[in-house]
């Protein structure tokens, strides 16, 4: 089923108050999707499997803090074996890792609940911050409520986001801010309460961990941008993007600034993405190969399998075909518009295929190398999840709302027989992965800084243990008080030692070994250790401060310009 394309007289559709039916509907199934979809996880004290080991770690190490120190930690001093990462191996700073969750509005559950509870507290609530973002955008398009909780199930049900958490990206439970992020930019009237919301969430996401995910966000608005405005021949929406990216990156900038301090010359070369039509089929419908099974997984239709698996069935193909055929036929029989709408099924289409396209081949190991954005996704093939999502939001929004008449139902119901095969799938492949998602109990128990650290952070004077204190953000060291006393630091390699700061000591250069020796420069004073914190307050402060002062020159931009970043609601565009 194709929906039919009003005429340009059509009004836009109503982005009034939803009917109270069609809320209750929506909201009961949408604790239906997260009961039956993660609440297993949920409501169990388990992980899962792989990268867990380093995930868990850094959930524990930061709610202690939390509650023992009372601070966002600066540094993990020292790590447990299992726990070393790409990021951890390059330094051991938490602050400066963009892998950690750095920042929340979520984080004061912490003070409230144990360790393993504030942990499904957070994934439980951006779960449902989901079903919030997705509701919104919903109504921005003028969905009912079946249209609504069709891209619910497309957005919540797909076994991306569960297979990831399966594996310990934890981080990627951000992707759950998307649909707000979305929502807020497609709203028909951009005001700066829409902008800043957008711009805070997007923030969010990074200081949350979910670096890839950040990075696929900007790809994904500038590329569905261009292509609005192109179809559109308007630059309205297009507009709005220079202050979201800007916005975006001044509340990063504390963060990226530390990031880039630590990891700026570090640089990976992407890998190849799927290389075939059969490779990218095998991708999306292949549920028979078992994604852990290691080590053939790793090369799988050519890919990481367990990573790029993106499983929705042949059902859900044809149906994307058959609606994609459809609306271009629409297209070439010159079928226009509803005026006004700010997201477009054309630009969907337009996006999915860049996405796709970038993920094929060595696509976008070229590009990188003019962009210079090889640091930024190693794994091309990814994209097909951000290809899926803009197909996901053209197929609910292609189907319509429900028929009022007989002969539309008929052809509704043709479209849904398959989609019921497509949810069947996304269910089996969930059951599938639950085991692997609550596999493991909490390996670290009753985790403590002080504990952990009380044999490993040490400073010696000679054979002499020396007092010390320890804390993420400083350590405290007791000598004998004569100048030129030396402490060696057996925790500190050498090169690390540019990292910290030192307060009545220095290093000493001309020390053999490779650990770290103190020369104290300060007679009967306290030898002071702070990890390096990239000015993390006054940048923070000057961050908001400056977004504050943005959020003000758009409003005056908006009251002197009101229809520059409204898309034209009186003259037909080209076919969305």
């Amino acid at each position: 089923m194709t929906r039919q394309d009003p005429s340009p007289s059509t009004p836009p559709p109503s982005h009034g108050r939803p009917s109270r039916p069609g809320a209750v509907a929506y909201w009961a199934a949408a604790l239906g999707v997260i009961a039956l979809f993660y609440g297993e996880f949920l409501f169990s004290d388990r992980v899962g499997i792989l990268d867990w080991c380093k995930d868990l770690y850094y959930f524990a190490f930061l709610y202690d803090s939390l509650r023992s120190f009372g601070q966002m930690p600066l540094s993990f001093l020292a790590i447990p074996e299992t726990t070393t990462w790409f990021s951890t191996l390059q330094n051991l700073s938490y602050w400066s890792n963009p892998e950690v969750l750095s920042f929340s509005p979520l984080l004061p559950l912490a003070f409230a609940l144990p360790l393993m509870a504030f942990m499904k507290a957070f994934f439980g609530l951006h779960l449902l911050a989901a079903a919030w973002g997705v509701r919104l955008l919903a109504l921005r398009r003028g969905f009912d409520a079946w249209q609504s909780i069709l891209l619910l199930l497309l957005f919540l049900c797909n076994p991306w986001l569960v297979q990831h958490l399966a594996i310990g990206y934890s981080p990627q439970i951000s992707l759950c801010l998307v649909p707000g992020i979305v929502a807020l930019l497609a709203a028909r009237d951009f005001r700066p309460p829409e902008w800043a919301g957008a711009s805070l969430l997007a923030a969010l996401i990074f200081y949350q961990g979910a670096l890839h995910l950040f990075v696929w966000l900007f790809l994904a608005a500038g590329v569905y941008a261009l292509a609005d405005a192109a179809i559109r021949r308007r630059a309205a929406f297009l507009w709005r993007m220079p202050y979201f990216f800007l916005a975006t990156a001044v509340l990063v900038a504390p963060k990226a600034y530390a990031a880039t301090k630590v990891y700026g010359g570090w640089e990976r070369v992407p890998g190849g993405g799927y290389a075939s039509l059969a490779d990218l089929w095998g991708l999306l419908t292949d549920d028979v190969f078992p994604m852990f099974q290691f080590p053939e997984t790793y090369s799988h239709h050519n890919v990481a399998f367990y990573d790029g698996s993106l499983l929705v069935g042949p059902a859900f193909v044809a149906l994307a075909a058959l609606l994609a055929g459809g609306y271009l036929l629409a297209l070439l029989r010159g079928r226009r518009p509803r005026p006004g709408d700010s997201v477009t099924d054309g630009a969907c289409l337009v996006a999915a295929l860049v996405f796709l396209v970038l993920g094929w081949g060595t696509v976008w190991r070229e590009l990188s190398v003019w962009l210079r954005l090889a640091s930024s996704e190693i794994y091309p093939f990814r994209f097909l999840f951000v290809a899926f999502h803009f197909v996901a939001f053209f197929v609910a929004d292609r189907l319509g709302p429900w028929p009022a008449h007989a002969a539309g139902r008929l052809r509704l119901a043709a479209c849904v027989a398959l989609l019921v095969p497509t949810l069947l799938t996304f269910h089996a492949r969930n059951r599938e992965l639950m085991p692997h998602l609550t596999a493991n109990p909490n390996f670290y128990g009753n985790f403590s800084i002080a504990e952990y650290m009380s044999n490993r952070i040490v400073a010696l004077s000679g054979q002499t243990r020396l007092p010390i204190a320890v804390s993420p953000n400083l350590i405290v060291i007791t000598p004998a008080g004569v100048v030129g006393q030396r402490i060696a630091l057996p925790w500190m390699a050498r090169e690390e030692a540019g990292h910290y700061r030192f307060e009545a000591a220095r290093v000493a250069d001309d020390a053999p070994g490779e650990a770290t020796v103190l020369e104290v420069t300060v007679p009967s004073q306290q030898v002071r250790i702070t990890p390096d914190d990239s000015r993390r307050g006054p940048l923070c402060a000057a961050s908001l401060l400056v977004f504050v002062l943005l959020t003000a020159a758009l409003r005056r931009i908006v009251r002197a310009r009101p229809g520059l970043f409204t898309p034209n609601t009186t003259q037909g565009v080209g076919h969305a």
